[in-house]
């Protein structure tokens, strides 16, 4: 029985190593969010109760597995990569995450995003050049929290200084309306 599972747990994570390499080279490559700069997103009091919680490219949805533990959100990732689908749906069925984490096995580019209060990106500034459209329809108010890159033409209402080179920017899609 635990060779089962042992052996079990080598085929996801060898599925995981080759599906990631795969993919990172057709589409952006799965660098997960370190924890220490999870640990500052919540220093920022941006995620709260029942809040709609949206992270596009969520890999293995260690953002939205983090923000699960800790407040009662509903909690959307969208993620192509086979493997880490399986892995974030596994991840996300444990008892702790109370089933307020979804993943679907979809592009962001068609992610749902019309009722999300924060998006949550750790995207390369062409992918994220690529979602303006997608960002314009999110409601008033609603926050796009993007680790380490800029959203390319549009200036972040705030910007966290996180260590000596790393950055959090803290976008409001319904304020670049007023601004062109």
């Amino acid at each position: 029985m635990i060779g089962a599972i042992v052996l079990s747990i080598i085929c996801v994570i060898i599925l995981i190593v080759i599906g990631s390499l795969l993919y990172g080279f057709i589409t952006v490559p799965y660098v997960p969010t370190p924890q220490h700069i999870l640990k500052e997103i919540e220093k920022l009091n941006l995620i709260h109760d029942n809040q709609t919680i949206v992270e596009l490219g969520s890999g293995d949805a260690s953002f939205l597995r983090y923000f699960a533990r800790r407040n009662v959100i509903k909690a959307y990732g969208y993620e192509i990569s086979p493997p880490l689908v399986l892995l974030s749906t596994i991840l996300a069925k444990l008892p702790k995450y109370k089933g307020s984490i979804h993943i679907q096995w979809k592009s962001y580019y068609d992610a749902d995003i019309v009722n999300a209060d924060i998006i949550y990106t750790y995207l390369l500034p062409k992918a994220l050049r690529s979602l303006i459209p997608l960002f314009s329809q999110m409601k008033e108010g609603a926050q796009i929290i993007s680790y380490d890159f800029r959203i390319p033409g549009y200036e972040p209402q705030q910007t966290i200084q996180i260590g000596k080179t790393k950055k959090l920017y803290i976008y409001i899609p319904s304020a670049w309306h007023s601004e062109t």
